[in-house]
């Protein structure tokens, strides 16, 4: 395991043989011989009011929307986790390749800063990296 960590934003676990382009937004994270790629983008909300809190469900929804995805077909849920509150879900789409994809989403805050996570790779292969996937999240 190696650590990755944006001061002052985030900081994940990565396993062996797992590499990290941080040269533009989004990071990305994978394995070279992988099925797909975690890429991350992490930013301060907008200012709230005091006493407000960061929705991620409704910051997913919105963003399932602005991407054509209907949240109303799919398993989108909201969980707290690792002192974060996290709304996450997962649909098949098409890449312009045509090809058929698994999509994954993640937003988590802990109302100072807000993570938004994909993950994508071909249908065929969407179980061949999720417990990775899953354990890079829970780091």
């Amino acid at each position: 395991m190696s650590d990755f960590e944006k001061k002052g934003w985030f900081k994940v676990s990565l396993p062996e043989g797992w590499e990290v382009d941080d040269s533009e937004e989004p990071l990305s994270f994978y394995h070279p011989e992988g099925a797909g790629a975690l890429q991350a983008t992490v930013q301060a909300p907008r200012p709230l009011k005091p006493g407000q809190k960061v929705d991620v469900y409704l910051m997913l929804r919105a963003f399932l929307q602005q991407t054509g995805v209907d949240i109303e077909g799919i398993d989108a849920r909201r969980y707290a986790a690792g002192g974060l509150d996290w709304a996450a879900c997962e649909y098949a789409g098409e890449s312009p390749e045509e090809e058929d994809l698994v999509w994954r989403v993640w937003m988590a805050t802990n109302h100072d800063v807000v993570a938004f996570f994909t993950y994508a790779c071909r249908g065929e292969e969407k179980e061949s990296e999720r417990a990775v996937v899953d354990g890079i999240l829970a780091s």
